[in-house]
């Protein structure tokens, strides 16, 4: 047969060599392992949140088939933004490699995001190269490489807080003149020689837009894309 039920204020009413006392020792212990717990939980999101979330600026460009392309246009529920420019020899290949990895390990979730990159480079990043390089890197569904002229350009590094630079190269052999002819040959060679005079200097955040064009999280480099899956997951069960 069971007792009768102790409630709170008659525990607290018992004598302290009682019920009293074991009641206080239960509810502190409770009260620390609470504590522990909440300290040693994982966090929520890796990146660097955005608290409060800002508007995402929109843009006016043109993608790698130089079709017009506004943020606004989008209907994913997570965008991924960053900025890239096609000669880049280090960082962009990294860059673009993790993302793309991101891009695998989402699975089936992949298809509610979009990829998009922004040119950092006017002069060389044209249509042709940007797809090339879409090409090597093996980047078709749900990505786009946006282009543009630097005054159209500009605005959208400001407002994203990139300031890239050109680093001009030092040129150890004389410059390549201009072909004779229009042979494949020579106007390759002279292509290359352009490409090689200068490299950028920027930074490629990359930053995780919601469905609300609300900028919520900002990773920057070195990225880990098991961490940019991760939020992007939260963020699409948010």
């Amino acid at each position: 047969m069971r007792g009768p039920r102790r409630t709170m204020a008659t525990l607290l009413l018992l004598p302290p060599f009682c019920s009293r006392a074991k009641f206080l020792i239960l509810v502190l212990g409770a009260t620390l392992l609470s504590s522990i717990l909440s300290c040693s939980a994982p966090v929520s999101l890796y990146g660097t949140v955005m608290d409060p979330a800002q508007n995402a600026p929109d843009f006016d460009l043109h993608d790698q088939l130089n079709r017009p392309v506004s943020l606004k246009d989008y209907d994913a529920e997570v965008v991924v933004l960053t900025f890239l420019y096609t000669y880049c020899p280090e960082l962009c290949p990294a860059v673009t490699s993790h993302l793309r990895d991101v891009q695998q390990m989402l699975g089936e979730d992949s298809q509610r995001i979009n990829f998009i990159a922004i040119s950092v480079d006017p002069e060389r990043d044209t249509p042709n190269r940007v797809l090339e390089y879409m090409d090597k890197w093996a980047l078709a569904d749900g990505w786009a490489y946006l282009i543009g002229k630097e005054k159209d350009l500009a605005p959208v590094w400001k407002n994203y807080h990139i300031d890239p630079s050109k680093i001009e190269l030092p040129q150890n052999t004389p410059s390549i003149k201009p072909p004779l002819s229009n042979s494949p040959m020579g106007v390759k060679a002279l292509q290359q020689d352009i490409a090689t005079k200068y490299d950028i200097a920027h930074t490629a955040p990359v930053y995780l837009i919601d469905k609300e064009k609300q900028m919520r999280v900002v990773f920057t480099s070195p990225l880990d894309p098991t961490h940019i899956a991760h939020d992007i997951r939260q963020l699409l069960g948010s």
